[in-house]
């Protein structure tokens, strides 16, 4: 790093998601369809970053909430530290071997913890002020643990309120994941199952537009047009916007990490659950080893 501290300020995640639009079937657009939601919120943070040996450190503030994190590589395998107001979450990650362990636990005294709601709100922002940095470093300036640590970022962002945090993983790709790459704004099917369907089934399943950004929603092809109003388990459904299929929660900058397994958890979270339901867990659980060894995609950042 050509530089001894860097401190910016984060992007507002309304910036962060304006991203592009696409063009593809059944519509040209989703700017005349009609919208029961709101925009992202305009949350902004400052983060700070310095190299450290074998690596970097630093922390995001947002509001009230301070994010410190460390990730350094010795021996091949990198450790990734991230404090969030009394809960500690680890991963060690050693990236040629494809192996890891994931941990999360309370600072004070290593008991068991979750992943709330406002705390998947600051590791959201966080992550997109990571990965606005690493997406921005045309200079090399930034060490190659800053794209892990982004990775874990997003990981824990989209981790259910319900899912353990302790857990190993093995990578192997068209085994343990399906890089989707070469699907990138096209459309694919994508499922889930809850009590009511299985996997497949006409209402558990729909069409997702993989990897497009459309403004800060998911859209919904639905009677001839399209709206932002969440379909709840409509059968075969278009739906596109918000970086579908993408290992994180909503769109960030740089290129995407998309495969099949997060296309599935986010045609879950989607289409009558929510990430903080225990529904989608099964999904979420299927999109670990994507979320730490999955290629990223080149081409499908927002610029």
């Amino acid at each position: 790093m050509k530089s001894s501290i860097l401190v910016v300020r984060a992007l507002s995640w309304a910036a962060v998601l304006s991203g592009c639009s696409g063009s593809a079937d059944p519509s040209s657009s989703p700017s005349t369809g009609t919208s029961a939601a709101t925009d992202s919120a305009d949350v902004t943070g400052e983060l700070t970053m310095a190299p450290v040996t074998g690596g970097l450190a630093g922390e995001f503030v947002l509001a009230s909430r301070t994010v410190k994190f460390k990730a350094v590589t010795e021996q091949g395998a990198t450790d990734v530290t991230v404090d969030v107001d009394g809960m500690t979450l680890t991963a060690l990650i050693d990236s040629k071997s494809q192996v890891g362990d994931l941990d999360g636990f309370a600072s004070a005294n290593g008991g068991d913890t979750q992943i709330t709601d406002d705390d998947r709100t600051v590791l959201t922002a966080f992550n997109h002020a990571i990965a606005a940095n690493v997406a921005a470093d045309k200079e090399s300036q930034l060490p190659p643990e800053a794209k892990l640590l982004t990775r874990m970022a997003d990981l824990w962002a989209d981790t259910p309120s319900s899912a353990p945090l302790t857990r190993q993983v093995l990578g192997q790709e068209n085994r343990s994941y399906t890089s989707i790459c070469s699907q990138y704004q096209t459309w694919q099917y994508a499922t889930h199952d809850d009590w009511s369907y299985d996997d497949w089934s006409a209402n558990s399943t729909s069409i997702s537009l993989v990897g497009s950004r459309w403004g800060g929603s998911t859209w919904y092809w639905v009677n001839g047009s399209w709206t932002s109003a969440t379909q709840d388990h409509k059968a075969y459904v278009y739906e596109a916007g918000d970086c579908y299929g993408r290992c994180g929660a909503d769109c960030s900058s740089g290129d995407q990490v998309l495969t099949s397994d997060c296309n599935n958890h986010d045609q879950c979270v989607r289409n009558g659950h929510s990430v903080a339901s225990m529904w989608c867990d099964d999904e979420f659980s299927a999109c670990i080893d994507d979320f730490t060894f999955a290629p990223s995609c080149g081409g499908t950042s927002q610029d």
